[in-house]
């Protein structure tokens, strides 16, 4: 699914992957969640998330600087943390 003009998404219940097209920023790097369970594997512009809910970023990452990206929002009532 397209985002923005840079930004696609693509997800299933455990899994995300997220494109952004941005040739001047990209990362390499893993970002890890353990009471999730969620873990990011950051390669170049692809992020790829495997974990609870995946495509989800909480509130809190959501106004971080170095927020994980993704979709903004809250979890379903029996899912939460």
């Amino acid at each position: 699914m397209r985002l923005h003009r840079k930004v696609w998404i693509w997800w299933g219940r455990w899994w995300a992957v997220q494109l952004i097209w941005l040739p001047w920023e990209f990362g390499i790097g893993i970002w890890m969640e353990p009471r999730r369970p969620l873990i990011d594997f950051h390669l170049l512009w692809f992020t790829i998330a495997f974990g609870n809910h995946a495509a989800l970023t909480e509130e809190w990452q959501m106004r971080v600087h170095s927020g994980r990206g993704f979709l903004g929002g809250s979890y379903p009532e029996d899912k939460k943390l």
